[in-house]
């Protein structure tokens, strides 16, 4: 569970604040920014460990890879489905 943070227009940015979940088993604080330049997305995790032991986030680092990849075949599929309905649409007139 999160709350967001701030919202940055001009630079294309979202930070979200953790505010429960599993993540403070490991972590007092968590925060998550995305921020988008041209067609690049840049994810970056602020954190503070509880103790020093704890491991670095690297399972979440994969979780938030295949997020990424999930919603840019998402946009892609349907950027083929405008393209393949223009084609249609330009064949039939």
């Amino acid at each position: 569970m999160y709350e967001i943070e701030a919202i940055d227009r001009y630079k294309k940015s979202i930070s979200r604040k953790v505010i429960g979940g599993y993540l403070f088993d490991f972590y007092s604080s968590f925060t998550i920014i995305s921020s988008c330049e041209q067609q690049w997305i840049t994810w970056t995790f602020e954190y503070e460990k509880k103790l020093e032991d704890n491991q670095e986030p690297i399972n979440f680092l994969g979780f938030i890879l295949n997020v990424t990849k999930d919603i840019e075949g998402h946009f892609l599929k349907k950027k083929k489905k405008y393209i393949l309905l223009y084609m249609f649409v330009c064949l039939c007139t």
